[in-house]
């Protein structure tokens, strides 16, 4: 608003510096070419205005995918620290299963036999 301020003073005062004819311009032709002039700061400042919002909107989005990307990273490593987790107790139980198993066989065999006719018979009989 200021540097608006400023041309049209600079105008007022540098009229014979502004125009090359000799002959003064009427009101009408100074109205008309301040109209063209603030249509064109206009059309100027509302450029700039949307390479200012367009550049915004572009860092807005990739500070989005940026925070994005390191959510689905910690999430990953999470995931991989569950399975992994998951994975060790799970191979544990196996092995404490697998012991329990082996001990179990060797203080209580299983001594039945099968016969022909569906029947089982153990080792004592």
């Amino acid at each position: 608003m200021t540097s608006r301020i400023l041309s049209v003073a600079r105008l007022i005062f540098l009229r014979g510096g502004v125009y090359a004819s000799t002959a003064k311009a009427n009101g009408w032709a100074q109205v008309a070419l301040w109209r063209r002039f603030f249509a064109e700061q206009e059309a100027i400042e509302e450029e700039e205005e949307c390479r200012l919002n367009q550049e915004v909107q572009d860092e807005a989005r990739e500070r989005i995918q940026r925070g994005t990307n390191a959510t689905e990273i910690m999430i990953r490593h999470n995931l991989d620290a569950i399975r992994r987790a998951n994975n060790d107790d799970l191979e544990r139980r196996r092995t404490v299963e697998r012991e329990a198993r082996s001990q179990s066989r060797i203080d209580t065999p299983n001594l039945q036999i099968p016969t022909s006719d569906g029947t089982y018979t153990t080792l004592a009989q």
